[in-house]
């Protein structure tokens, strides 16, 4: 044989000894290294086992975050649009104050006085009246 023949076959044969091994080392190692080797692979499977367990919880908090994001932007654009409304309804209420400031400057502003105070008084007694009568019924009950 020549000498490429035998360094093949050299190969071949560790190879093969190799896989009938146990696991933990190969039939040539001491016991200290097969148990070496065998706490080595042991470790590996947990490290991969803990690995995959780390990949899952974030693939759970991206789901989460995305999640998260899509909400802050809907409500991002509910107080944008609730600002557009205030902002509306402000200055309607600002027009009502200056057209009532305008009302009561003029001359014939002491009726409309008039009939402001008793609107309000009327409201009042209502209210009271109906709070009352509420309170009443709770009592009896």
């Amino acid at each position: 044989k020549s000498v490429g023949d035998r360094g093949r076959w050299h190969t071949t044969t560790m190879r093969a000894v190799e896989e009938a091994a146990p696991p933990g080392g190969n039939l040539f190692s001491s016991p200290e290294a097969r148990i070496a080797e065998s706490n080595r692979r042991l470790l590996e499977q947990q490290n991969d086992s803990k690995t995959s367990s780390l990949a899952d919880s974030i693939a759970q908090l991206h789901g989460i975050a995305v999640d998260i994001n899509g909400e802050v932007k809907d409500q991002n654009r509910l107080l944008s649009s609730m600002d557009g409304q205030m902002g509306s309804a402000s200055s309607m209420l600002d027009d009502t104050l200056n057209q009532l400031g305008a009302m009561l400057n003029s001359p014939d502003s002491k009726h409309m006085v008039y009939l402001i105070v008793f609107v309000v008084g009327v409201f009042v007694i209502c209210y009271t009246y109906f709070f009352k009568l509420r309170a009443d019924n709770q009592v009896a009950e």
